[in-house]
């Protein structure tokens, strides 16, 4: 079980443990909103004990976004050999 107001990010696989990015449609990690995401799972067996862990997820920066120029022509001026 993931406790976090952002749980609907991630999913764990109650066989195996394994956390990973929850599959929903159309959502993706983006770094530029959210970098890091701190999480608490609980972990309960059958005998009735209970872990806690909390993990930390930070994202590395992509170069998702293109470099946007807003001019098109420039003008160099010509280099003048000075003798």
């Amino acid at each position: 079980m993931i406790i976090s107001k952002l749980n609907h990010r991630f999913q764990i696989n109650q066989f195996t443990g394994e956390l990973s990015v929850a599959s929903s449609a159309g959502e993706f990690l983006d770094r530029e909103l959210i970098h890091t995401y701190s999480l608490a799972v609980i972990a309960n067996d059958t005998g009735g004990l209970q872990a806690i862990a909390k993990i930390e997820i930070i994202l590395e920066d992509m170069n998702d976004n293109y470099p946007l120029f807003s001019q098109i022509s420039l003008i160099i001026p010509e280099l003048k050999v000075l003798i």
